[in-house]
C-alpha cells in the first residue's frame, strides 16, 4: 500500500516527466507509455489540471494497436494540438477521442472555443497555429495519413489525425 509521501513523491516525479516532455518530447514518449491510451489519458489531465479547461478522454471500441514510432508521433500531435486549444482557442471543454478503423488510428482534438471559417485559409493558419499545422500536416502525409479539420465561427474547431497503426515500406 503506497503512503502519503510515496504519492507525493510519485506526484513530483510526474511533474518533472512532464517538464521534460517539453524537452525532449520523442525520447521520453517512446518508452514511458505502453499504450496509446494511456499516453492521451496522462496529456488530457494535465491540460485540464494547467488551464482549468474541462478535458476528457473518449475511447470508442477495442483499445487501438499501433507501432511504437506512432505512438510517440501521435502522442506529440496530441498534445501540439492541446496546447493549441489551449493558447487560441478560448475553449471550455476539450476532448480527445481515439478509434481505429478500416481507414487506420484516428485520433482527434475538438474543443468548443471560437471556430474559424474553414475556407479562410490564413485563419485557419492562425486559428490552427501555422506552422505547427503545416509540419504535423507534412508528417502525418510522410506517415500515409492525413489530416483533417472541421470548424465554423463560434462553434469549435476538431483536428483529426488519421494513420496507418504500422509504417509500411515507402512511409
Amino acid at each position: 500500500m503506497l503512503k502519503n509521501e510515496n504519492l507525493e513523491a510519485i506526484e513530483i516525479f510526474d511533474d518533472v516527466l512532464y517538464d521534460h516532455c517539453f524537452d525532449d518530447s520523442g525520447k521520453i514518449m517512446n518508452y514511458v507509455f505502453v499504450s496509446l491510451e494511456a499516453g492521451l489519458l496522462w496529456l488530457t489531465e494535465k491540460l485540464e489540471k494547467q488551464t482549468g479547461i474541462h478535458t476528457e478522454l473518449q475511447k470508442n471500441g477495442k483499445p487501438a494497436h499501433v507501432d511504437k514510432y506512432i505512438r510517440s508521433f501521435l502522442i506529440q500531435g496530441t498534445q501540439e494540438l492541446l496546447m493549441n486549444v489551449a493558447t487560441r482557442h478560448n475553449a471550455q471543454n476539450a476532448a480527445v477521442s481515439i478509434a481505429q478503423n478500416g481507414r487506420g488510428i484516428e485520433v482527434s482534438v475538438e474543443d468548443d472555443g471560437t471556430g474559424y471559417d474553414p475556407t479562410d485559409m490564413e485563419g485557419l493558419t492562425k486559428h490552427v497555429g501555422g506552422a505547427m499545422f503545416l509540419k504535423l500536416r507534412e508528417r502525418l502525409h510522410n506517415l500515409g495519413g492525413q489530416l483533417l479539420v472541421e470548424s465554423k465561427p463560434n462553434q469549435g474547431t476538431r483536428v483529426t489525425m488519421v494513420v496507418p497503426p504500422y509504417i509500411t515500406k515507402g512511409h
